[in-house]
C-alpha cells in the first residue's frame, strides 16, 4: 500500500498558540527533485541518440520536463496548521514560543 503524499502530525502553531494538527508535505520530495535533475542531465547527455526516435523518446522527454513544475511546487511546500493555515516553522517548539493564556474575566 502506498503512503500518502501528505502526512499529519502535531506541532506548535504560533497563530493558534497551541500544539495543533499540522499538514506536512511528504518528506522525500527533495529526493524526487534531485532525481528529476539527474534524469534531465542524463537526457541531455544521450540526446543525440534519443532524438532519432520521434514516436516515443521525444514525447517522453517532454513529459519528464513538464513533470518538473509540480515536483518543484511539492518540494518547496511548507508545513501548515490544519486549523488556521499558518505556515509552521518546524524548528520552533511549544516550549520556546508558548505563552500563558490570558484570562478574559479580568
Amino acid at each position: 500500500m502506498m503512503k500518502p503524499i501528505v502526512e499529519y502530525r502535531r506541532a506548535y502553531c504560533w497563530r493558534c498558540d497551541e500544539v495543533m494538527e499540522v499538514r506536512a508535505p511528504w518528506p522525500h520530495w527533495q529526493k524526487v527533485k534531485i532525481g528529476w535533475f539527474t534524469t534531465i542531465a542524463v537526457m541531455m547527455l544521450v540526446f543525440p541518440i534519443l532524438s532519432s526516435d520521434f514516436c516515443v523518446a521525444i514525447p517522453s522527454m517532454m513529459a519528464i520536463i513538464i513533470a518538473g513544475s509540480p515536483i518543484f511546487r511539492y518540494a518547496s511546500e511548507k508545513p501548515t496548521c490544519c486549523t488556521c493555515s499558518a505556515v509552521i516553522d518546524p524548528k520552533r517548539h511549544a516550549v520556546t514560543g508558548a505563552r500563558e493564556k490570558q484570562n478574559s474575566n479580568v
